[in-house]
């Protein structure tokens, strides 16, 4: 497991990745390019590649699912990328069934 501290405004919090307990059988993500897919940023082996990233293929909106293979309890998150290129918005639906 990798541990990482975190700041999270004033407090510093210990984190583990969660990498490990990703799903991938069970993740998916919608309007994804099918060079640059969810895979590239979520799965461990592929993560670490500079030339993996997620990128829509028809527009700025991506619906990711995130599984876990078993019950997380899931305090941040963590999004690498060029100021210029990243999400403008985010927003998160927990526990929410697809």
């Amino acid at each position: 497991r990798r541990r990482a501290a975190l700041s999270c405004g004033a407090a510093m919090v210990d984190c583990i990745d969660l990498v490990e307990y990703v799903s991938p059988e069970q993740s998916f993500c919608l309007n994804e390019a099918k060079d640059h897919t969810y895979r590239g940023c979520l799965l461990a082996e592929q993560r670490i590649d500079p030339k993996a990233f997620l990128q829509s293929d028809c527009d700025e909106e991506l619906l990711i699912h995130v599984a876990f293979s078993q019950n997380v309890r899931v305090t941040g998150l963590q999004i690498q990328g060029p100021g210029d290129k990243g999400p403008s918005k985010l927003k998160i639906f927990a526990n929410k069934e697809s």
